[in-house]
């Protein structure tokens, strides 16, 4: 027998804003930029890969002429690499050779492609664009994300029956401020990798593995107008969508 997908979450929350969500529908969403931030530097939640993969080109790459030319691409540094922001985006097939020449080409004009690359201290940096987020989690455990060394506690636990009717509840509430939703389960993979391991997919719902136990559902908003740090959403639309938690 086929199983059946279930698409009820949990939302770990302080009192007062789990109160807010179920007697006003009223919730916080919060900038890509935010989380990336707070989750970089708070100990116990901290995250220096949220919303960006690390694709490293360290490497020697011959060309198949054996008298090519060889070019050094190289940080100016032995501490500072090099950064290739997003770039080869759109060549996720890439791997090794081709996706560092895809690169070089890409963000520097340069084409190597008949030389031989010697590659030092130089990576491509994947960063989500711009977005909203609203984090859940199949876990319905309390205190999992309580962070005592913040002195952080989350003292409830919301039932979302269906995170789906709730990321259309919240588009249709703030039609001035979100464009679109989208939602899914995060999948967990490594955040770094080698050239020769391939491309990484620039998407926000990619998280390391290092924080599989989160069993993280969340909800991607596109931004309509000016992006800001957070924006409230409440209606009845929103308090409809918890009916049955």
């Amino acid at each position: 027998m086929k199983k059946t997908e279930s698409f009820v979450a949990y939302k770990h929350t302080e009192r007062k804003w789990a109160k807010d969500l179920k007697l006003h529908g009223r919730l916080k969403l919060s900038s890509y930029d935010y989380y990336h931030d707070i989750e970089s530097s708070q100990v116990g939640i901290e995250d220096p890969l949220e919303g960006v993969g690390i694709v490293d080109l360290t490497g020697f790459y011959p060309a198949e002429t054996p008298d090519a030319q060889t070019s050094v691409f190289t940080g100016e540094t032995v501490n500072d690499g090099f950064t290739l922001l997003n770039a080869a985006g759109r060549a996720r097939g890439l791997k090794g050779r081709a996706l560092v020449v895809e690169a070089i080409r890409e963000t520097m004009g340069i084409d190597l492609s008949n030389c031989n690359i010697h590659v030092s201290q130089t990576h491509i940096e994947h960063r989500c664009p711009p977005l909203y987020i609203y984090s859940m989690t199949y876990s319905s455990t309390p205190g999992i994300f309580d962070c005592p060394e913040q002195g952080q506690k989350y003292d409830a636990v919301v039932k979302i029956p269906d995170w789906r009717r709730l990321a259309q509840a919240i588009l249709l509430s703030a039609p001035e401020s979100l464009a679109r939703v989208h939602g899914a389960s995060v999948i967990y993979e490594p955040r770094i990798v080698h050239a020769s391991q391939g491309n990484l997919d620039n998407s926000p719902f990619r998280k390391n593995t290092s924080f599989a136990w989160q069993k993280e559902v969340r909800l991607v908003f596109e931004p309509r107008g000016e992006m800001k740090k957070h924006i409230f959403v409440e209606g009845k639309r929103v308090k409809k969508s918890l009916q049955g938690g």
